[in-house]
């Protein structure tokens, strides 16, 4: 069984580069909390599209565990990672460009 704090702490040193295109744009409008439909209708795809994009990038990130990671921890993980993995995101969310991606 693996404890919860060393789980947190893998969790944190897990990064995943390169994120691009419309995975990018989901993963960082599903972080500032708006819904599948939200996203869908901001990205011009479809809910089901959202879904997909958000179950790849977390089998990505969560894949090493052996677990299917939830919407929720990958939100967390968004977060953690803002300094590196997803600060692309932020910068493009931030000059107003992240819509681009889509």
């Amino acid at each position: 069984m693996i404890e919860p704090q060393t789980e947190l702490r893998r969790l944190r040193d897990r990064c995943v580069p390169a994120w691009t295109g419309p995975r990018l744009a989901v993963v960082t409008l599903a972080a500032l909390t708006l819904t599948d439909a939200e996203i869908a209708r901001s990205l011009f795809i479809t809910e089901r599209s959202v879904r997909r994009h958000l179950h790849e990038a977390s089998a990505r990130v969560f894949e090493w565990t052996g677990t299917v990671g939830t919407r929720s921890a990958l939100m967390s993980w968004f977060w953690v990672h803002s300094g590196c993995c997803t600060a692309g995101a932020l910068h493009l969310l931030e000059t107003g460009r992240l819509l681009e991606c889509g």
